[in-house]
């Protein structure tokens, strides 16, 4: 197991393609914990109900997080979150957009292109040093 721990981690490009993937995973899942009673209440579910639901998908989503922090985050742990952040940001916009049938303001979706150009922005500026 080490060895291919090992060889995973000098492959830059497949580390962030594993992290890039894994934290949509974790991004959908953390919607679901965050949002699910948004869905759950107008169907008449009790109060206890949507919290196990909700605590479910908030355990399952730091058991695929963490493991993927320890294993495929790069060095730079800042542009990790902003990965994530802007991750997040994709997953909660198109859930209100798409599934809760919610009007986005179009300022939203702009300033969500701006900290993803940002964040690649920052990844090309990092590659130069």
């Amino acid at each position: 197991m080490t060895t291919t721990v090992n060889k995973i981690s000098t492959d830059n490009s497949f580390n962030l393609m594993i992290l890039v993937i894994g934290l949509i995973f974790c991004c959908v899942l953390n919607t679901f914990a965050s949002f699910s009673y948004k869905l759950l209440q107008p169907l008449g579910k009790s109060t206890a109900f949507i919290f196990a639901i909700e605590m479910a998908f908030a355990i399952l989503q730091y058991c695929f997080k963490i493991p993927l922090y320890y294993y495929f985050a790069q060095q730079n742990v800042v542009v990790t979150i902003i990965i994530y952040i802007s991750i997040y940001s994709i997953v909660v916009i198109s859930f209100a957009k798409y599934i809760l049938k919610e009007t986005v303001s179009t300022h939203s979706i702009i300033i969500l292109f701006m900290i993803v150009g940002l964040t690649i922005l920052n990844q090309y500026l990092d590659t130069i040093d």
